[in-house]
């Protein structure tokens, strides 16, 4: 009976009930590939929709998923192969296009990208998602008005998500940038920041354009926000190293912030000469010269470049302040065969390390060179007297600084070199007739230019060393009245009121220098000897406390909390 029903079941019906279910095998197999996609199994519903192709060679969803797969596992190659076999099959597959216009805008490929959006957008012209990614096929292809006239209407939708409002502000900045109108980017980009201010990419292109319109501390503000989100990332550290080295050249306590941050980028990016360049440079600017060539020589072996010239001379200048002679003459030896100009100071160096090497000729050769190289000679005298002191050979230093006086007494920029001679005799001293000799030193640097903070402080330092405690509170008051916030000067005052057993005057002054300075760690202590001179125990008791908390391992700790125990307030 059920033989004779089956040969009389329309044919037609059965090829339909043989399709549907293979469509229902089909759909399954997809949602099941669908499923893995959701729960990140990429690799997962990868394998499986390959299978799945293999058996429905000719289904334009099953290679349109294969496609996403493939996609999001970031085979483009591979995936865009899929969509063009989807397209084949079914050309007016909207998922397919849509994949498609993502994998042309991920290779960069603006025209092919272009063409699926304009397509897609006949169907969905309402399409808040599919408008921006036609805007970015505009601004790839540098159609920058009418991406800026595409993104500018997407900007003014009041339902825009916030998410998509973020791309469409950084794109139109990038739209502004790619064109070097740096304000409009600014402000497109401060606008997208606000939106989403934990975004490490738009503080980047922040930094970059306030860069370009040398706007250093707003880059340097920028750039710090993105090693603040991400202490790892080597572009923010690097940047904010290389802005700290430029401040470095008007503020030498800058080169400081610089090395800390070219370090972490050199720990990031270990293969990349420009990190230790730069750290290299640092520590040369501070003349810390042993510490400079380690990372010099690790530039330039790494560089392969034009750097790789401007790594060597700065180790040659190294290697010189550090009197490694050998090595200077050996690295300029080089850079002379490469043709890379030196200058004047150059030769000095050259002409010094020969000197050492008891070489006349070449000694005499290198001088002569460094002569005719700079008519300002003497201004290489007081580079020479540098070089020494950086390597701490302050009596060799001072013979130098005495030459460049001796050349040229006129010179406006004297005053720094009577300084850092009587720095020298200071510090090379061995009498008190010595010391005597650099404070007139410093007195003719103060001569040529009374208002210098420096000379003045350095002058009440060294006077109040060598017991002429009159000139220094008088060197001190000088550099209250120049900077009136100067704590170092007010403790100056407080020390030496001190050793007078001027016990009030000594308070005053301690107590400003604490109003100036609350981290100073010796004015609470010598603060509460003043106290426990004057018998005020109940006064001394909570600048003692103040400097075990800032100094709990230094000098005067064991003794300040001796005083406290005795006193019962420990």
């Amino acid at each position: 009976m059920r033989h004779m029903l089956f040969n009389f079941v329309n044919p037609t019906l059965l090829l339909l009930l043989l399709i549907t279910s293979e469509a229902t095998s089909q759909n399954d197999q997809i949602q099941a590939a669908r499923e893995r996609l959701t729960n990140g199994d990429i690799e997962g519903a990868l394998s499986f929709l390959e299978s799945v192709s293999k058996e429905y060679p000719e289904s334009a969803d099953v290679y349109y998923w294969l496609g996403l797969a493939y996609f999001k596992s970031e085979r483009i190659t591979d995936a865009l192969a899929s969509t063009k076999k989807a397209y084949s099959i079914k050309p007016n597959l909207l998922l397919n296009r849509s994949l498609l216009l993502d994998i042309y805008l991920r290779q960069e490929n603006f025209s092919g990208a272009k063409a699926e959006a304009e397509f897609l957008l006949k169907e969905s012209p309402k399409d808040f998602d599919l408008r921006f990614r036609f805007a970015q096929c505009l601004a790839g292809l540098s159609q920058f008005e009418e991406a800026s006239i595409e993104l500018s209407k997407l900007e003014v939708y009041k339902n825009l998500p916030s998410s998509l409002l973020f791309r469409v502000l950084v794109l139109l900045g990038d739209v502004y940038a790619k064109q070097n109108i740096n304000e409009t980017a600014i402000a497109y980009y401060s606008k997208a920041a606000s939106v989403n201010s934990s975004s490490v990419d738009v503080h980047l292109k922040l930094g970059k354009a306030y860069f370009k319109e040398r706007k250093y501390n707003d880059a340097l503000k920028e750039y710090l926000e993105v090693v603040r989100l991400d202490s790892n990332n080597a572009e923010g550290n690097l940047n904010v190293g290389y802005i700290y080295y430029n401040g470095g050249k008007s503020n030498p306590q800058q080169y400081g912030n610089a090395i800390f941050y070219l370090q972490k980028y050199a720990a990031i990016k270990p293969d990349d000469p420009r990190g230790f360049l730069y750290i290299g440079k640092s520590f040369h600017a501070l003349r810390s010269y042993s510490n400079a060539i380690p990372p010099l020589q690790r530039a330039v072996r790494l560089e392969s470049g034009a750097g790789r010239e401007e790594a060597m001379k700065v180790l040659a200048e190294s290697y010189a302040g550090v009197q490694d002679h050998e090595n200077t003459i050996k690295v300029y030896e080089e850079l002379e065969k490469k043709q890379y100009p030196l200058d004047a100071m150059d030769y000095v160096r050259l002409g010094l390390s020969y000197k050492a090497a008891k070489d006349t000729l070449n000694t005499g050769r290198y001088f002569s060179k460094a002569a005719s190289a700079d008519s300002l000679y003497h201004v290489l005298l007081q580079e020479v007297g540098l070089m020494y002191y950086g390597s701490r050979n302050f009596t060799e230093a001072a013979r130098w600084f005495e030459k460049r006086i001796a050349a040229n007494t006129t010179d406006t920029a004297l005053a720094g070199t009577w300084q850092n001679l009587g720095l020298c005799q200071f510090y090379s001293a061995k009498t008190r007739q010595d010391t005597l000799k650099a404070l007139s030193s410093i007195r003719n640097s103060i001569n040529l230019k009374p208002t210098s903070l420096s000379s003045w402080l350095i002058f009440a330092q060294v006077a109040e060393y060598a017991d002429s405690l009159e000139s220094a509170k008088t060197a001190y008051r000088k550099v209250v009245e120049i900077e009136p916030v100067n704590a170092q000067a007010y403790f100056g005052l407080a020390s030496i009121s001190y050793r007078l057993k001027n016990n009030d005057e000594a308070i005053a002054y301690f107590k400003q220098v604490i109003r100036l300075d609350d981290k100073h760690k010796y004015a609470p202590y010598y603060l509460a000897q003043c106290y426990l001179r004057q018998k005020n125990n109940f006064a001394a008791i909570p600048y003692l406390r103040k400097y075990v908390e800032l100094d709990p391992q230094g000098q005067f700790a064991v003794n300040s909390k001796r005083i406290l125990k005795q006193l019962g307030a420990d």
